[in-house]
Protein backbone atom coordinates (compact mmCIF):
# COMPACT_ATOMS: atom_id res chain seq x y z
CA UNK A 1 0.00 0.00 0.00
CA UNK A 2 2.42 2.71 1.26
CA UNK A 3 5.36 2.02 -1.55
CA UNK A 4 3.20 0.34 -4.41
CA UNK A 5 4.44 2.30 -7.19
CA UNK A 6 7.93 1.70 -6.17
CA UNK A 7 7.33 -1.78 -5.99
CA UNK A 8 5.95 -1.72 -8.80
CA UNK A 9 8.99 -0.79 -10.50
CA UNK A 10 11.73 -3.03 -8.97
CA UNK A 11 12.89 -0.64 -6.03
CA UNK A 12 12.74 -3.23 -3.65
CA UNK A 13 14.74 -6.14 -4.89
CA UNK A 14 16.43 -8.27 -2.40
CA UNK A 15 19.61 -7.09 -1.33
CA UNK A 16 18.98 -3.47 -2.65
CA UNK A 17 20.28 -0.55 0.40
CA UNK A 18 16.85 1.01 0.78
CA UNK A 19 16.81 4.27 2.65
CA UNK A 20 13.51 6.09 4.29
CA UNK A 21 14.27 9.17 4.65
CA UNK A 22 12.07 10.72 7.58
CA UNK A 23 10.24 8.28 10.24
CA UNK A 24 7.10 10.06 11.14
CA UNK A 25 3.50 8.52 11.03
CA UNK A 26 3.74 7.40 6.79
CA UNK A 27 7.51 6.67 6.64
CA UNK A 28 7.74 4.25 10.57
CA UNK A 29 5.09 2.33 8.25
CA UNK A 30 6.63 2.73 4.93
CA UNK A 31 9.94 1.27 7.02
CA UNK A 32 7.59 -1.79 8.41
CA UNK A 33 5.62 -2.59 4.96
CA UNK A 34 9.31 -3.28 3.26
CA UNK A 35 10.64 -5.02 5.97
CA UNK A 36 7.81 -7.42 5.27
CA UNK A 37 7.45 -7.59 1.86
CA UNK A 38 10.83 -7.07 0.63
CA UNK A 39 14.10 -8.64 1.20
CA UNK A 40 15.83 -5.27 0.97
CA UNK A 41 17.94 -3.81 3.75
CA UNK A 42 16.16 -1.33 5.15
CA UNK A 43 17.86 1.82 7.27
CA UNK A 44 15.90 4.95 8.70
CA UNK A 45 17.31 8.31 8.21
CA UNK A 46 16.11 10.59 11.10
CA UNK A 47 17.60 14.81 11.43
CA UNK A 48 18.08 14.67 15.33
CA UNK A 49 19.00 12.18 17.71
CA UNK A 50 15.63 13.23 19.43
CA UNK A 51 14.20 11.72 16.41
CA UNK A 52 16.51 8.13 16.38
CA UNK A 53 15.51 8.01 20.49
CA UNK A 54 11.65 8.28 19.49
CA UNK A 55 11.88 5.76 16.43
CA UNK A 56 13.82 3.43 18.44
CA UNK A 57 10.75 3.15 20.74
CA UNK A 58 8.41 2.43 17.82
CA UNK A 59 11.13 0.64 15.20
CA UNK A 60 13.31 -0.58 18.03
CA UNK A 61 15.48 -3.34 15.26
CA UNK A 62 15.44 -0.56 12.65
CA UNK A 63 18.64 0.91 12.22
CA UNK A 64 18.04 4.37 12.20
CA UNK A 65 20.88 7.08 11.48
CA UNK A 66 21.23 10.84 11.69
CA UNK A 67 21.04 12.77 8.22
CA UNK A 68 24.21 14.45 9.27
CA UNK A 69 26.63 11.39 9.04
CA UNK A 70 24.90 10.15 5.93
CA UNK A 71 25.78 13.51 4.47
CA UNK A 72 29.35 13.31 5.67
CA UNK A 73 29.78 9.62 4.83
CA UNK A 74 28.37 10.59 1.43
CA UNK A 75 26.22 7.29 1.61
CA UNK A 76 24.72 6.30 -0.97
CA UNK A 77 21.10 4.22 -1.45
CA UNK A 78 20.01 2.06 -4.05
CA UNK A 79 16.80 3.63 -3.23
CA UNK A 80 15.41 6.15 -1.55
CA UNK A 81 12.03 6.44 -0.09
CA UNK A 82 11.08 10.33 0.61
CA UNK A 83 8.71 10.71 3.37
CA UNK A 84 9.62 13.98 5.41
CA UNK A 85 6.71 16.38 4.15
CA UNK A 86 9.31 18.91 3.23
CA UNK A 87 9.90 20.64 0.39
CA UNK A 88 13.48 19.59 1.03
CA UNK A 89 12.97 16.20 1.08
CA UNK A 90 13.37 15.94 -3.00
CA UNK A 91 16.79 17.97 -2.21
CA UNK A 92 17.67 15.64 0.31
CA UNK A 93 16.73 12.22 -1.14
CA UNK A 94 18.86 13.65 -4.16
CA UNK A 95 22.20 13.68 -2.20
CA UNK A 96 21.68 10.10 -1.06
CA UNK A 97 20.75 7.66 -4.14
CA UNK A 98 23.51 6.28 -6.14
CA UNK A 99 23.45 7.22 -9.85
CA UNK A 100 21.15 5.35 -11.60
CA UNK A 101 18.87 4.77 -8.23
CA UNK A 102 15.69 5.45 -7.46
CA UNK A 103 13.76 7.92 -5.47
CA UNK A 104 9.94 6.77 -4.19
CA UNK A 105 8.26 10.12 -3.18
CA UNK A 106 5.53 9.45 -0.65
CA UNK A 107 5.20 13.53 0.72
CA UNK A 108 3.34 16.05 -0.39
CA UNK A 109 3.64 19.45 0.92
CA UNK A 110 1.39 22.57 1.64
CA UNK A 111 2.88 24.69 -0.45
CA UNK A 112 3.40 22.55 -3.70
CA UNK A 113 7.25 23.83 -4.37
CA UNK A 114 10.20 21.76 -3.88
CA UNK A 115 13.96 22.38 -3.18
CA UNK A 116 16.14 20.28 -5.84
CA UNK A 117 18.28 20.38 -8.54
CA UNK A 118 16.60 17.97 -11.35
CA UNK A 119 20.19 18.48 -13.37
CA UNK A 120 21.03 15.60 -11.14
CA UNK A 121 18.13 13.16 -11.92
CA UNK A 122 18.81 13.83 -15.81
CA UNK A 123 22.99 13.13 -15.26
CA UNK A 124 22.37 10.64 -13.26
CA UNK A 125 19.44 8.71 -14.27
CA UNK A 126 17.50 8.40 -11.48
CA UNK A 127 14.27 6.89 -11.64
CA UNK A 128 11.45 9.55 -9.54
CA UNK A 129 8.30 7.36 -8.86
CA UNK A 130 5.63 9.25 -7.45
CA UNK A 131 3.71 6.07 -4.79
CA UNK A 132 0.33 7.31 -3.31
CA UNK A 133 -1.53 4.68 -2.82
CA UNK A 134 -2.15 1.12 -3.70
CA UNK A 135 -3.77 -2.15 -3.32
CA UNK A 136 -5.75 -1.73 -0.21
CA UNK A 137 -6.57 -5.19 0.56
CA UNK A 138 -2.89 -6.43 0.52
CA UNK A 139 -2.71 -3.13 3.29
CA UNK A 140 -5.63 -4.44 5.24
CA UNK A 141 -4.25 -8.28 5.21
CA UNK A 142 -1.13 -6.81 6.82
CA UNK A 143 -2.72 -5.05 9.36
CA UNK A 144 -5.49 -7.94 10.17
CA UNK A 145 -2.18 -10.56 10.22
CA UNK A 146 -0.20 -8.03 12.70
CA UNK A 147 3.05 -7.79 10.21
CA UNK A 148 2.11 -4.14 10.23
CA UNK A 149 1.87 -2.65 13.98
CA UNK A 150 0.13 0.41 14.63
CA UNK A 151 -0.26 0.78 17.99
CA UNK A 152 3.43 1.64 18.75
CA UNK A 153 2.74 4.93 16.41
CA UNK A 154 0.37 5.93 18.83
CA UNK A 155 1.47 8.63 20.95
CA UNK A 156 -1.55 9.30 23.62
CA UNK A 157 -5.29 8.62 23.53
CA UNK A 158 -7.71 11.36 24.86
CA UNK A 159 -11.58 10.99 25.81
CA UNK A 160 -14.09 12.56 23.57
CA UNK A 161 -14.83 15.43 26.38
CA UNK A 162 -10.96 15.81 25.92
CA UNK A 163 -10.84 16.76 22.07
CA UNK A 164 -9.31 20.29 22.19
CA UNK A 165 -6.39 19.31 24.54
CA UNK A 166 -6.05 16.48 22.05
CA UNK A 167 -5.72 18.88 19.12
CA UNK A 168 -3.24 20.39 21.08
CA UNK A 169 -1.22 17.71 21.74
CA UNK A 170 -1.26 16.50 18.50
CA UNK A 171 0.01 19.58 16.83
CA UNK A 172 3.03 19.35 19.05
CA UNK A 173 6.66 18.48 17.78
CA UNK A 174 7.37 14.50 18.13
CA UNK A 175 3.84 13.07 18.58
CA UNK A 176 3.06 10.47 15.57
CA UNK A 177 -0.67 9.86 16.62
CA UNK A 178 -3.47 11.13 19.01
CA UNK A 179 -6.28 9.23 19.51
CA UNK A 180 -9.65 10.53 20.61
CA UNK A 181 -11.62 7.88 21.99
CA UNK A 182 -15.50 7.71 21.71
CA UNK A 183 -17.67 6.53 24.40
CA UNK A 184 -19.17 3.35 23.96
CA UNK A 185 -22.52 4.13 22.02
CA UNK A 186 -26.21 2.90 24.42
CA UNK A 187 -29.16 3.36 22.55
CA UNK A 188 -31.38 6.29 24.25
CA UNK A 189 -34.56 4.58 25.63
CA UNK A 190 -37.65 7.15 25.14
Amino acid sequence: QVVHGCVVVGAFQPRKQVAVLGLGRLGSLVVQVLRTITACQVTGIVRSDEARQRVRRVLPDVPVRLLDDIEQAATRFDTVVESTASNQGFRLALKMVRPRGTICLKSTVSNGLTEADFNAVVVNEIAVVGSRCGPFDVALRLLQQKRVLVEPLISKVFALTDAPVAFEYAAKPGVLKTLIQMPPWQPSVT
